[in-house]
């Protein structure tokens, strides 16, 4: 099963997306959340129920 990534946003724009894959948020900036970890490291390396988050959004792997 391809990985599946619930995405957040935290800007007070409401944004929400339930869709993206892992090609999806490869294609986002690579940013780093509160200890340093890079975006696009943990989508590859996530498992289901695994969460990132910085200040703008918060990402959670639904499906590993």
């Amino acid at each position: 099963m391809k990985k599946k990534f619930f995405w957040k946003d935290k800007s007070g724009r409401g944004f929400t997306n339930n869709s993206m894959n892992l090609d999806d948020l490869l294609k986002l900036e690579n940013d780093t959340d509160w200890n340093g970890d890079e975006l696009h490291e943990w989508a590859e390396n996530a498992d289901e129920g695994d969460k990132w988050e910085d200040a703008a959004n918060e990402i959670t792997c639904t499906h590993g």
